[in-house]
């Protein structure tokens, strides 16, 4: 053990024979004894004071010198061990000790201090050692001994689960804890413990502890409290969520409005606009037209087809309503915070979706890009998941001009890892990268879950042959989808008509000094799309990426493919299902690849075939839903 210089230093100085160190080493063994019998006589107050926290028989097996030589254990530490650096038990730590609290000692050795001062302030006895007083109370009993918690931790540790310090909200919670409920709930920790499986693992995943218990999180009841004082009408909504009864909460918060805060009374209103017990919550940061709304939208139809529509709840915790709307069953059941609360802050909508969720118990809920519920499941304190089964969706990593990667999987998902029972990912690609970003173990490795997006397939369109070449480029103007490579492709392709369908961003067109055949189209509007049946071919050129939608909307129009090798790119375009430029900052192979594409009639047909075949078999509805009932049916999953 590495040593700092104040250990280094009270090594050398605190003990008061440390001059005399050379002498005594050089002694005859009995001399060495017979200088600790007569040390002994005067350190009887000393030993009386030290004897408690000193274990003879860990000291004798672990210093097999001092048991070998016949010493007196305590007297040896005393006279020498203390000096050296030994510890006096398996949770007394003297180097650490003196490190930690070199400047209050004082003149005292390390357990000399903490037997006289220490203890009573609570200081720690080393980098690992034990809380007793926490231990016997979250595992054993307020009269056990200290040897009691040594041993039980020795007879237990090797199930990986015992701690031995720690919240001591563990206090409490043992009070509330039912064991049969938990083995009923979790049978798949076999033969554990199921208190000690909790503490060491349970509480952290957000398992719960009891059928009705919900450790003061989010409880409305708590919350009305205060305004029940003034209405006696508000006594109804404290009687209807003890029992998790709501179907009469529309006439009490109709009738009581001035009685309810802001967010009470949105909470009772959504709660009103539920109305049914719910199995499934999606949760998604807005309703706009992105992929990842659209990822969310597909999930949620695929939850309400399972479940039925009453019985599941899109949740839209960040945004306004907007044009992703279109994508829904007419019969959604939709809410919107900010329908509730117009100008609730980031806080606050976290709160009225924690509240929501711990009322209404959904069996699954699912996080799509929810800055709302990410805030809520990386608190381990909020236990949301005692409510819900709780699962989050991740795309691509984006990166910062520096290059670090940003976003929900590179920030949130190392801190919620633990507390979520499955990630939904849209691509293997990216499922191995976390697994390698974050050295995810083998055996948590399947909570990761490919769910591809789906992808509406008829039949392969018919394709008429063109005159006059066309391709056309749709992406947002920004770094990552590299619209500087168009007018590079463009020069070295003059034969052929470029047609650009962007989406505003921090690059404009006008920057690029794009050549002649290039033409810049209206902004992209996904309510009209790109026309495809006018082009020969669709270039996607991008940096990193998932699998984008509009490479899937192209590929299911029937239209060849150019694109990038990058992300999760290459799990639906290759060499066999269109052209894929693995160099992707190479204006040649983009070029070499478009000339292929427009003059080759015969294998862009052939490739756009095995194209319409990838999609079938990877992005179909059904296979879509079905992983989705797996996930859904955890016991089917895990086999």
């Amino acid at each position: 053990m590495k040593l700092s210089k104040i250990g280094q230093s009270w090594i050398k100085g605190r003990s008061e024979v440390a001059k005399s160190e050379e002498t005594v080493a050089s002694q005859p063994r009995a001399s060495h004894v017979l200088s600790t019998v007569v040390g002994t006589a005067r350190r009887d107050p000393l030993r009386k004071l030290l004897a408690p926290y000193f274990d003879e028989q860990y000291y004798l097996e672990v210093y097999f010198d001092v048991r070998e030589a016949g010493i007196d254990a305590l007297d040896h530490y005393i006279n020498f061990g203390e000096r050296e650096g030994r510890q006096p038990s398996p949770e007394f730590d003297p180097i650490f000790y003196a490190e930690r609290y070199a400047s209050s000692l004082g003149g005292k050795k390390p357990l000399q201090h903490y037997a006289m001062e220490g203890k009573a302030a609570g200081n720690l006895t080393s980098a690992d050692g034990f809380d007793y007083d926490w231990y016997k109370r979250v595992y054993l009993n307020k009269n056990a001994t200290n040897a009691d918690c040594r041993q039980h931790y020795l007879e237990n540790k090797r199930f990986n689960l015992l701690c031995k310090k720690g919240d001591d909200a563990f206090i409490k919670l043992r009070e509330e804890f039912d064991s049969d409920f938990y083995l009923a709930t979790y049978p798949a920790i076999g033969d554990l413990d199921p208190w000690m499986h909790y503490v060491g693992a349970g509480r952290r995943e957000g398992r719960k502890i009891a059928r009705w218990y919900r450790d003061g999180i989010g409880d409305i009841q708590k919350q009305v409290e205060l305004v029940m004082r003034e209405a006696w009408e508000l006594q109804g909504i404290d009687l209807m969520l003890d029992r998790l009864d709501i179907s009469g909460l529309g006439t009490l918060a109709s009738s009581t409005p001035s009685y309810l805060d802001a967010s009470n009374q949105a909470l009772v209103e959504a709660l009103n606009d539920i109305g049914s017990e719910i199995s499934s919550l999606v949760a998604t940061g807005s309703l706009g037209i992105g992929g990842a709304e659209l990822y969310g939208i597909n999930l949620f139809r695929a939850l309400s087809k399972l479940h039925g529509t009453r019985k599941t709840i899109l949740l839209v915790t960040d945004g306004e309503r907007g044009k992703g709307e279109k994508w829904l069953p007419e019969d959604a059941k939709t809410l919107v915070i900010s329908d509730y609360l117009p100008d609730a802050d980031s806080e606050a909508r976290a709160q009225f979706t924690r509240r929501l969720i711990s009322i209404v118990q959904p069996e699954s809920t699912y996080c799509v890009n929810s800055r709302a519920l990410w805030d809520v499941m990386i608190k381990p304190k909020s236990a949301i998941g005692n409510f819900t089964k709780l699962r989050a969706c991740l795309f691509c990593y984006d990166y910062t001009a520096e290059g670090a990667p940003v976003g929900y999987a590179a920030t949130e998902f190392p801190q919620a890892f633990t507390l979520i029972d499955h990630f939904l990912i849209d691509n293997q690609t990216f499922v191995d990268q976390l697994i390698s970003d974050f050295s995810i173990p083998a055996n948590q490795q399947k909570r990761l879950q490919v769910l591809r997006t789906p992808v509406e397939q008829k039949k392969l369109p018919e394709r008429a042959e063109k005159t006059q070449r066309r391709v056309f480029w749709s992406g947002r103007m920004s770094r990552q989808k590299l619209p500087e490579m168009i007018g590079k492709i463009a020069e070295l392709c003059p034969s052929i008509s470029f047609h650009l369908y962007s989406v505003p961003g921090n690059i404009s067109t006008e920057s690029l000094g794009l050549p002649a055949n290039v033409k810049i189209e209206p902004p992209y509007d996904p309510d009209v799309g790109v026309p495809f049946e006018k082009y020969d071919a669709f270039l996607y050129t991008s940096l990193w990426d998932g699998i984008p939608t509009v490479l899937l909307d192209a590929a299911s129009a029937g239209i060849p493919i150019v694109g990038s090798a990058s992300g999760g790119i290459s799990e639906i375009l290759d060499n066999d299902t269109g052209w894929l430029v693995s160099d992707i900052y190479d204006p040649r192979q983009y070029a070499r690849c478009l000339q292929e594409v427009c003059f080759t009639s015969k294998e862009a047909s052939r490739r756009r075939e095995a194209m319409f075949q990838r999609l079938n078999t990877q992005h179909s509805w059904e296979k879509f839903e079905s992983i989705v009932k797996l996930v859904e049916q955890e016991e089917e999953l895990a086999k």
